[in-house]
């Protein structure tokens, strides 16, 4: 046959501890594994999510989510010192990446 074939797998998303560092981890549900760290090292507060509405305001009433804005926040794994490295103490340096994802079959905002 000439058609497309679509699956799906469910999968976790949720925090992992490896090497003192936290981490965003991911497993598959059905194959019964534990979390595997894939990106990171994040911040204590390293992913969030924001529900959005047609006019980009959140919203907590999920018939009204038109898209989902997604912020994962990043650390080095060691510490550097910034600037001249001569008298800052050194720490971890902090990033951070957003985007925002339209759910499908919905408008653009």
């Amino acid at each position: 046959l000439d058609a497309p074939l679509r699956t799906f797998e469910v999968m976790e998303i949720g925090p992992v501890v490896q090497g003192g560092h936290n981490w965003l981890g991911a497993r598959s549900v059905s194959a019964g594994e534990s979390l595997t760290p894939v990106a990171g090292p994040i911040t204590l507060s390293g992913l969030a999510f924001s529900y959005l509405d047609e006019n980009s305001n959140a919203t907590g009433n999920r018939s009204n989510i038109r898209s989902i804005r997604i912020v994962l926040r990043g650390q080095t794994d060691w510490s550097v010192r910034p600037g001249n490295g001569l008298t800052a103490p050194s720490q971890p340096l902090l990033d951070s990446l957003v985007t925002i994802v339209t759910l499908r079959n919905q408008r653009l905002p």
